[in-house]
């Protein structure tokens, strides 16, 4: 074979290489198709710090709702329409923990967060706040006492329930346990118990405590046994 045989073949080679490349290339990309992500503005809820929005469930429709420094406000989704549920109270804050759901059994979500004082964040009140037909801001509840310290707000309170397929305990009976979880002060987990008239006394059951202050995310999850799961990062 000759040279110039030889420079014809290295470029056929080459040549068909690069055919395979990007060949291989268009195949992948036309797998890994781009994301879209577009952003919409819901509302306009203030110039002061937003702490948490849950999603909350009603029979006449779902809704958002959010606190922070700014007094607890909801919306229907796909609306920009706000309405302010509580009243305004000075020099008060709402917890970054919060969660909805329907812990009397109406059909509709209640909202569990705690309310404290500005401004060192202490005084931390636990509260349920149920919406009422024809009211203009919903009525509280006070559960307990959360912190009586600067900064010791729950950082996180998510439901604690059973799943739809784990509802019945080890007799047969329905279970209609509901609690929730707090992680006060960044350090302690608390676990608070629903009773059945849930306007009563709740049961306090102080359930861990982290090595370290500074922990912040918890979730709930169904794990084996029919036993409901609180996973936590140290």
């Amino acid at each position: 074979m000759n040279c110039l045989t030889r420079i014809s073949t290295l470029i056929f080679f080459s040549l068909l290489l690069t055919a395979i490349v990007i060949g291989c290339g268009q195949q992948m990309a036309s797998k890994e198709q781009p994301i879209k992500v577009e952003h919409t503005v819901f509302s306009y809820l203030g110039e002061q710090h937003i702490g948490n929005v849950v999603h909350r469930h009603t029979p006449e429709g779902d809704f958002f709702v959010a606190w922070g420094r700014t007094p607890m406000h909801q919306w229907p989704l796909g609306s920009a329409g706000k309405t302010q549920v509580v009243p305004t109270y000075e020099n008060t804050v709402y917890s970054n923990g919060g969660c909805a759901f329907d812990l009397d059994d109406d059909g509709a979500d209640e909202v569990v967060v705690a309310r404290g004082e500005l401004p060192g964040w202490g005084n931390n009140q636990l509260y349920w706040f149920d919406e009422v037909p024809n009211q203009d801001t919903w009525t509280e509840h006070f559960i307990d006492n959360v912190g009586e310290s600067n900064h010791s707000a729950p950082h996180d309170i998510d439901p604690y329930l059973p799943e739809p397929e784990s509802a019945q305990n080890q007799a047969g009976a329905a279970s209609n346990f509901k609690a929730v979880v707090l992680n006060i002060s960044r350090r302690d987990l608390y676990l608070f118990v629903v009773p059945d008239d849930p306007t009563g006394s709740w049961n306090r059951y102080h359930i861990g405590r982290f090595p370290n202050r500074d922990q912040s995310g918890i979730e709930v999850v169904d794990g084996d046994q029919n036993r409901q799961r609180v996973i936590c990062a140290t």
